[in-house]
């Protein structure tokens, strides 16, 4: 869906609101921030935001609809339980979610849209919400298709979900740090489009691999980084003194990225960029580029897939933030040079946007 600047900026705030419901412990803590969120972030929208809103909210992983949907049914239950006999049957689930399709009887304070989405997942996972409870074989008991949920189902559920929860944690790599208020260096538009989306730039005092070196068992990779975004808490990490260097504008470009498209999705995954993208590598061939050479400072991610002359989700990714990136401006305009439908697909997004790519101030 196309959004203008008024509701891409919703669309975005949605995107905000999974964040923060998703580094909840429990599921029901997950449930009841999403609803608070929801209900903060409609004040003050007209119509064409509260869609946008509504429409982007459920466009979040399985996982997480999975855990919100136990925080749901118990939070729920009570009004779910239209015979009041302690049980959830799929008679009264598929009654709720005619409902909430046709937008009638809203119980959640949530967008009909949302409510739809953790209804089907709790029908659909019945059978193995009755296992976890009972303890026996998943398999054998998924040969059943159980008509009910019962409260010790959903409680059995939220249980593991905490202990899930406890082991992947979705928790901001830095928690102690304050994010830099002072966005004034970045181009013009970045930081309305940052508030938006949530995106937090932080400074440490020390190299950044050091700070996030106890990252180690959670991912290899953070625990190395020199810089990092790192789209699932949309934290920048920088060390301070490169506040302002090549290193923050890549970062940036990243973030940039991933909010230029509501959900979990990068604008660098596109359709429309890859077809970019093809049209540039097409052009290429039979070229001999010596990229090597004529692009030393290029991410290796990008150089090794120039040299297959294929690029994969996470070289197209590095690409887009090489493109944007103004800090080291012999890179970005040279990646133009031998990549202009690329190059001209990000400038008119961008300009479509009001975002710069040239800081304020450096």
């Amino acid at each position: 869906m196309q959004y203008d600047n008024h509701e891409l900026k919703a669309a975005l705030n949605a995107d905000r609101t999974i964040l923060r419901a998703s580094q909840e412990v429990s599921a029901e803590a997950a449930y009841a921030k999403l609803v608070a969120e929801t209900k903060s972030v409609y004040v003050g929208y007209d119509a064409k935001q509260k869609t946008a809103y509504d429409q982007t909210l459920p466009a979040i992983s399985q996982e997480q609809v999975r855990d919100i949907s136990i925080g749901y049914g118990l939070s729920q239950f009570n009004l779910l339980d239209k015979n009041g006999n302690g049980k959830l049957e799929k008679s009264e689930l598929d009654a709720r979610l005619s409902d909430a399709k046709a937008g009638r009887n809203p119980i959640s304070g949530l967008p009909p849209t949302m409510e739809v989405e953790l209804l089907k997942s709790l029908n659909e996972r019945r059978p193995y919400l009755r296992a976890l409870h009972k303890g026996g074989s998943w398999w054998n008991l998924n040969m059943i298709d159980p008509d009910e949920v019962t409260k010790e189902d959903l409680s059995a559920a939220s249980t593991e979900v905490k202990q899930l929860r406890r082991i992947y944690d979705n928790q901001p790599l830095l928690p102690g740090v304050k994010p830099d208020k002072d966005l004034s260096t970045l181009p013009q538009g970045v930081p309305e489009l940052f508030e938006a989306a949530g995106v937090e730039v932080k400074l440490t005092d020390q190299p950044v691999s050091k700070a996030l070196a106890h990252h180690i068992d959670r991912s290899f990779v953070i625990a190395i980084s020199q810089a990092l975004y790192n789209p699932s808490s949309k934290e920048i990490v920088l060390e301070r003194r490169d506040r302002t260097s090549k290193a923050r504008s890549h970062e940036v470009g990243h973030a940039i990225d991933d909010a230029l498209v509501p959900g979990a999705a990068f604008f660098s995954e596109s359709a429309e960029f890859a077809k970019a993208v093809n049209q540039d590598l097409e052009a290429q061939k039979g070229r001999n580029i010596d990229f090597e050479h004529e692009l030393p400072t290029l991410h290796t991610f990008v150089q090794s897939a120039l040299l297959r002359g294929k690029l994969n989700e996470s070289a197209s990714k590095e690409l887009f933030a090489e493109i944007y990136q103004s800090g080291d401006t012999n890179l970005a305009e040279g990646l133009r040079k031998y990549f202009p439908a690329t190059g001209a697909l990000i400038d008119k997004t961008l300009a479509s946007r009001g975002i710069g790519r040239k800081p304020q101030t450096w």
